[in-house]
């Protein structure tokens, strides 16, 4: 116990708190953390971003399901708060893989299907001499690369590396730079690159969805964002989702954007960030990370809180009622019905909210020519045919000539029959329109400045007349 308590003395490990670095680090969207240090930076990063984290110290936890908001963080060597854990001296290394080969075993299963990536670590660590051996002891050539990142290395020292089949990214650390802070700069780019490059491999089964996801981040103003739990989705596109519709919004669930595996918390994050407003329900067995990540990038004005409540129907308060994060006090909560009671006075508040909220942040009509302006052709088409979806449905759903939400074809033939669009010429030209988007939508298809310019040009007047409509 000496020795344990002189470590902990030494490393400062209940006092110390989270740096940038570790700040960016959490930020990051990684779904498996492997760590050999005793101290709780990593868990104190990922609770003062507003996620948590679940620490992985045994191998009896390893089974575990995952329902945090942020990633697995397995402790190696074991904390100070599992001091019987704690790989510290020689005989601790030499026993390590046969008491724990359950926790062995896993780790090197990780690296069958994930690509390793060792930060802060030298060759000169008995920590990555030993990682490195088991890996090799236990897959041989079958595991995938390992990487690390290292500032300013020596040609010796990438050469042992490589020797040891770890490839190096090398990179320089400007003047005047700390490594922490070059760190920090490092995972934040590598977060925001993540995020910016994730929806080029996503799909979703809703193609309006998958239209906005294809547009720059900052012209992708039409979604609305639920963050509810799987068993409420039902619920709410029954009896809310019809309600964003009217606004011209999308809705859209994190479980209906399909994208690689281990994007996760990435996915979360970049939907958040794409939407034009969040609702959040709050749950005691649903993570509130998402309400809490959405009002600190979108603001309180733009995030609408739900909670359960029998009693308390479709009332308009504000959160400091709840115990629950302080960042969340400021946003408007709304109490939502049991899923077997009377859900239209809740509707009522949805629809009173929406009214307040979304025409101050609405898209622009001038939104395709600027992007076409600025050679963004395929975006630029995009959004015409967004916002002749969203004009037709305002002129024609609920008005007893379609249903809640029709195909957006349907839509153009009813506007043709409705005298919006003026003739069969200028249908075939929106058609035409709506066959490119889809193309690059769905196929990645390149759009020229001229398929852009044509496709705006028939649809802006048709969208000016369903505005007067």
């Amino acid at each position: 116990m000496a020795l344990i308590d002189a470590v902990g003395t030494l490393i400062r490990a209940h006092h110390a708190h989270p740096g940038e670095a570790h700040l960016a680090f959490a930020r990051v969207g990684f779904t498996n953390v492997l760590t050999t240090n005793f101290d709780f930076l990593l868990e104190k990063a990922y609770d003062q971003i507003l996620k948590s984290c679940l620490p992985i110290i045994d191998e009896t936890q390893l089974s575990a399901p995952n329902r945090t908001s942020g990633p697995r963080v397995i402790k190696f060597h074991g904390d100070l708060h599992h001091p019987s854990r704690m790989v510290l001296t020689e005989d601790d290394y030499d026993r390590f893989l046969s008491e724990h080969p359950l926790l062995a075993t896993s780790i090197s299963a990780m690296m069958v299907d994930h690509t390793g990536v060792l930060i802060g670590y030298s060759l000169d660590d008995p920590d990555t001499r030993q990682l490195l051996t088991l890996l090799k002891l236990r897959l041989g050539s079958m595991k995938r690369p390992l990487w690390t990142i290292q500032f300013d290395a020596q040609p010796h020292t990438v050469a042992r590396f490589e020797r040891r089949g770890v490839k190096v990214v090398n990179l320089k650390l400007a003047p005047g730079h700390t490594r922490s802070e070059a760190f920090a700069l490092l995972f934040d780019e590598l977060a925001e690159y993540w995020k910016s490059k994730l929806f080029e491999i996503s799909v979703s089964s809703d193609d309006r969805v998958a239209a906005d996801l294809r547009l720059p981040g900052d012209d992708a103003r039409r979604l609305c964002y639920f963050a509810i739990p799987p068993r409420l989705v039902g619920w709410y596109r029954d009896n809310v989702f019809p309600e964003a519709e009217a606004f011209g919004l999308v809705p859209v669930v994190q479980r209906e954007v399909f994208s690689a595996p281990g994007t996760a918390p990435t996915k979360v994050d970049a939907l958040v960030e794409r939407s034009l407003i969040v609702i959040a329900e709050l749950d005691a067995d649903y993570e509130s990370y998402e309400a809490s990540f959405a009002l600190a990038t979108k603001g309180a004005r733009n995030v609408l809180l739900v909670r359960d409540d029998r009693e308390l129907k479709g009332r308009m308060e504000r959160a400091r009622s709840l115990s629950v994060r302080p960042s969340l006090s400021e946003a408007t909560l709304l109490y939502r019905p049991s899923l077997d009671g009377d859900p239209a006075g809740f509707v009522d508040e949805i629809r009173r909210w929406l009214t307040d909220v979304v025409p101050a942040a609405e898209s622009h009509r001038d939104e395709p020519a600027r992007l076409l302006a600025s050679r963004h052709f395929g975006p630029a088409l995009i959004s015409a045919v967004s916002l002749l979806e969203v004009a037709l449905g305002r002129a024609f759903v609920g008005k007893g000539e379609d249903p809640a939400r029709p195909n957006l074809r349907n839509l153009v033939k009813h506007a043709r029959r409705a005298g919006l669009i003026e003739s069969d010429e200028e249908l075939h030209r929106i058609e035409q329109a709506i066959t490119k988007r889809n193309e690059a939508v769905h196929r990645v298809a390149i759009v020229t400045s001229q398929q852009a310019r044509a496709g705006i040009e028939a649809i802006m007047p048709v969208v000016q007349r369903a505005d007067r409509w």
